[in-house]
């Protein structure tokens, strides 16, 4: 939870935490809370599986509130293997797919059916689905429909202006970027409520000018529909592109040259992080490796503090 640009971790119990690895041990030593005074004792876990996945059994029977923290355990394993993990392949997403295959595989090889289904049993969403569609950028869309066969299969058709005609083609024909759009819009529009999608570089592959449209149409969906979504990106436009809100939830995966691993902070987190966003955005910051800096190195700031350089070379984009 983010509040006041800071977020509520640090005020969380920890209820076990990894020790810094040794290389030539195949174990991790993992020290965990037993709500007695003095050092939290420690046991052994296995390095080749989460720390996560093998604590519940390794937790002594005896530690205070143990029923109530393997509950905390399991409630995070299963709101882990509930995530939907997208990972759209355009190539498996364009032949015919069976009717009734409703449920989103996560490399959207049934997408035409799933599309169908949204059609056929939400109305309400289908309209909004095409409504946001034929708003993208570069698209010039009068009507999406199916083509659907004597053996129950079916295959998603746009139909499109060309010149003063009106083309029907089908997802076999597609270019990667608009069946990246639609696989993405699908997920958010067809999971249930209250999930969580992880989508890992949303943009590959997709138009500039449709990325930021995108954005915005997934996070209006998401919020009605109480799905929460993580996604990375390293595309300089989508992060420029966020809003006060939505900058919010944005976190930075950096390297961490002390202990040689990654490490992930919140932006509102950094240290003169405001003076990055008036400088340019965070896209600009991260171009120039000021954001990486500014994480790595922090200085003291004084109020209204404001980054020129990045200033300067935000101003040679416009």
């Amino acid at each position: 939870m983010v509040k006041n640009a800071q977020t509520d971790a640090a005020n969380g119990t920890v209820i076990f935490k990894a020790a810094a690895s040794n290389a030539n041990s195949g174990d991790i030593i993992v020290e965990y809370a037993n709500g007695k005074r003095g050092k939290n004792p420690e046991c052994r876990a296995i390095r080749n599986m989460s720390v996560l996945s093998q604590m519940q059994s390794r937790l002594p029977s005896d530690v205070e509130n143990y029923e109530s923290t393997v509950e905390k355990i399991q409630k995070v394993q299963n709101s882990l293997t509930k995530i939907f993990i997208l990972h759209p392949i355009p190539t498996v997403m364009r032949g015919y797919s069976r009717v009734g295959d409703s449920t989103l595989r996560r490399n959207c090889s049934n997408l035409s059916a799933v599309l169908y289904s949204l059609k056929e049993k939400k109305s309400e969403e289908w309209s909004l689905f095409c409504d946001v569609v034929k708003n993208l950028p570069e698209n010039e869309i009068r009507d999406i429909g199916f083509v659907k066969t004597q053996l129950n299969d079916v295959i998603l058709v746009q139909k499109e202006l060309n010149g003063k005609t009106t083309e029907s083609i089908d997802a076999a024909r597609l270019s990667d970027g608009t069946l990246r759009c639609i696989a993405v819009l699908a997920a958010v529009m067809s999971e249930p409520e209250n999930s969580l999608i992880a989508i890992e570089e949303m943009d590959s592959g997709i138009h500039p000018s449709r990325v930021i449209k995108l954005m915005q149409a997934i996070c209006l969906i998401a919020a009605k529909r109480n799905i929460d979504i993580i996604m990375t990106t390293h595309n300089v436009t989508v992060l420029n592109g966020f809003s006060k809100k939505e900058i919010l939830g944005v976190s930075v995966v950096y390297r961490d040259p002390q202990l040689q691993s990654s490490k992930i902070i919140p932006y509102v987190e950094i240290r003169n992080q405001a003076g990055l966003l008036a400088s340019g955005g965070i896209g600009n910051a991260m171009a120039s490796e000021r954001l990486i800096e500014a994480i790595k190195n922090p200085k003291p700031i004084k109020p209204f503090d404001f980054d020129f350089h990045i200033a300067e070379e935000a101003g040679r984009y416009e």
